[in-house]
C-alpha cells in the first residue's frame, strides 16, 4: 500500500475515532431510515397488479372475467347442519341471509354468486299441453310450511344441477359459490370470509370455506408468528456470535500468555483438570 493511500486511510480512521459519537449517530439514523422503508414494503398479492392489462388479450380476459370469473379467486362456502338436514326454516333462512350478504359485497362478482337461494337458480316445471314454466328455486322467500318444504326437496333432489352440487346428496349441507374480483387482496378476502364464518356458526350450523383466497389468507395470517421466529433467530445469531467472540478472545489471550487463564475452566491446562 502506498504512503498516499496510508495517509488517506489514517485520516479516515482518525476522523472516525475522533468523532465516534457523531459517526455512531449517523449510522443509527441511516439504519432507522432503511428499517422504516423495510417495514413499508407490502407483500400483498393482487392479481390485477401482476398482469399487463394494456395487452389486448388480457383486456379481453378482463371482460370475460366479469361474466364468467377468472377461476383464480373462486370460493366455495358450505353451510352444514350439525344435526339432521338443512331443510328447516331457520337454516334455510340463514342460507338466504348469507347469500344476500355475499351478493352485496363490493369485493365479489354478484352475478357469479350462486346458491339455492339465488334468484338465478331456477327450477323447470312441466305444465299441461307440453308447456314448461321456469321459476326461481327458492327466491324471494323460503318455504313456510311442510308442503312447500317437501316440494323444495323434490325439486332439488330430482335435478342433477342441484343434487350433489348446490346441496349435498344427504341433504346435510348447502353450498354458496362466489368469485372475488382480481383487484382484491387475499388478506381482504380472508377477513370477509372469516367474519362470515364467525357470524353464521352457532349451535345449529357450521360454516366451511375452501378456495385459493382462503388458503392464501391462512398463510398471511401466520405473518406475525413468522416475525417472532425471525426476531428470535436474529437474537440467537447475535448470542452465538458473542459467545464465539468471547471464546476466541480467551484462546488468543491464552496463546499469547503461553498458558490457560484461571477464569477459563474449559481449557485443558486449567488446574481443576490436571
Amino acid at each position: 500500500m502506498s504512503n498516499h493511500n496510508k495517509s488517506r486511510l489514517d485520516q479516515f480512521c482518525w476522523f472516525v475515532t475522533s468523532h465516534r459519537l457523531a459517526v455512531l449517530l449517523l449510522v443509527l439514523i441511516v439504519t432507522a431510515l432503511f428499517s422504516y422503508g423495510a417495514f413499508k414494503i407490502q407483500s400483498e398479492v393482487i392479481l390485477q397488479h401482476m398482469f399487463p392489462y394494456n395487452h389486448p388479450y388480457l383486456g379481453l380476459h378482463a371482460r370475460f372475467s366479469q361474466v364468467f370469473g377468472s377461476g383464480a379467486s373462486g370460493v366455495a362456502i358450505a353451510l352444514k347442519a350439525k344435526e339432521g338436514d338443512i331443510f328447516t326454516q331457520s337454516i334455510l333462512s340463514k342460507l338466504q341471509k348469507m347469500t344476500y350478504e355475499i351478493e352485496l359485497w363490493d369485493e365479489v362478482y354478484r352475478v357469479l354468486t350462486v346458491s339455492i337461494a339465488s334468484r338465478s337458480t331456477k327450477v323447470v316445471k312441466a305444465l299441461a299441453k307440453g308447456n314448461i314454466k321456469i321459476e326461481s328455486l327458492m327466491w324471494p322467500e323460503t318455504p313456510k310450511n311442510h308442503e312447500e318444504m317437501a316440494l323444495l326437496k323434490k325439486h332439488i333432489f330430482s335435478d342433477p344441477a342441484h343434487n350433489g352440487t348446490l346441496v349435498s346428496r344427504d341433504g346435510t349441507a348447502a353450498l354458496i359459490l362466489t368469485e372475488f374480483k382480481e383487484n382484491i387482496s387475499y388478506e381482504q378476502a380472508f377477513r370477509l370470509l372469516r367474519q362470515l364464518a364467525k357470524v353464521y356458526t352457532d349451535d345449529e350450523t357450521s360454516v366451511h370455506i375452501v378456495g385459493f383466497p382462503q388458503l392464501m389468507g391462512w398463510i398471511y395470517s401466520f405473518r406475525p408468528h413468522m416475525r417472532v421466529v425471525f426476531a428470535i433467530s436474529i437474537g440467537l445469531i447475535i448470542l452465538i456470535l458473542f459467545l464465539r467472540n468471547q471464546l476466541q478472545s480467551a484462546l488468543v489471550r491464552a496463546g499469547i500468555s503461553g498458558g490457560c487463564p484461571q477464569d477459563q475452566p474449559f481449557c485443558s491446562d486449567h488446574p481443576s483438570l490436571s
